[in-house]
């Protein structure tokens, strides 16, 4: 939802360092979930672990985009970016 290294640059090296006590109950503490948005609807998720949040962010964005390309010739539009309020 929110790009975490620009929002949090400044509490390396972790990437959401204090979310979790700025909005309580919204957030865990460690990147690497995304929403998936298909025509402007969330209709459900994708969780990646593993390696730093700039790696875990890549394989999110990467999962994304295939389903885009997947769902591409049904019509459906699928938001691929880290960021969805962009």
């Amino acid at each position: 939802l929110f790009n975490f290294k620009q929002l949090f640059s400044c509490h390396s090296p972790y990437e959401a360092f204090g979310i979790h006590q700025m909005l309580p109950g919204k957030f865990a503490i460690f990147v690497g979930g995304f929403p998936i948005v298909i025509n402007g609807e969330v209709v459900g998720g994708v969780g990646v672990s593993g390696g730093n949040g700039e790696q875990d962010t890549a394989v999110g964005t990467a999962a994304l985009t295939a389903l885009q390309e997947y769902l591409a010739s049904e019509g459906l539009d699928v938001i691929t970016d880290a960021d969805i309020k962009k």
